[in-house]
């Protein structure tokens, strides 16, 4: 396979670790809680994403803390306010899973904001 084929694409299955939590002008971040390991080594991974646009009202309307979500994202790096070099994951898609009257339901745009919070 070709360099050029290779895809920044990140996707995760996980738990909801509570509300959105605004970051800026229609932009937010949220955590999930994975599983990292198995048995009695099973530890939880909290990876943090931003999210806007679409994606956002959907999880505000309809995800709530511990709801089993998908999450499809890219790796964004950038440079912050203070010269230093940041990096983030991006949600492009947000799928809830199981339970709730929006089963299976999905948004999968983003604002195309690419990480530069600050």
């Amino acid at each position: 396979m070709a360099f050029s084929d290779v895809r920044n694409k990140y996707q995760a299955i996980g738990r909801l670790g509570g509300p959105l939590k605004e970051v800026g002008n229609d932009r937010y971040v949220f955590s999930i809680a994975v599983s990292d390991g198995a048995g009695k080594d099973r530890k939880p991974f909290w990876p943090s994403f931003f999210v806007s646009g679409q994606a956002a009202e959907f999880m505000n309307k309809y995800c709530n803390k511990g709801d089993l979500l998908i999450v499809e994202a890219r790796y964004v790096e950038w440079e912050g306010k203070d010269g230093s070099r940041k990096n983030s994951f991006d949600a492009v898609s947000v799928s809830k899973l199981g339970g709730g009257r929006e089963e299976g339901q999905e948004q999968s745009r983003n604002s195309g904001n690419s990480g530069n919070s600050g």
